[in-house]
């Protein structure tokens, strides 16, 4: 199977579109959002509270 890749605004549904399709489609689900929060042991949340705002979650984001 080909990848599906979901780019959207934050809250705009792309993690509920992804569930679905993954039990629709029977495929495994990546979640950029769920990587960093288990790699850096820190809810988005905090991350934009604690460790610089936007900038600092861009660059988890790449490195994820």
């Amino acid at each position: 199977m080909e990848s599906i890749y979901l780019i959207g605004f934050m809250g705009s549904g792309k993690t509920s579109i992804a569930e679905m399709l993954q039990q629709k489609l029977n495929c495994k689900l990546q979640d950029t959002d769920k990587m960093i929060e288990d790699q850096y042991e820190m809810v988005i949340p905090r991350i934009f509270e604690e460790k610089g705002g936007e900038r600092v979650f861009r660059e988890y984001e790449t490195a994820v």
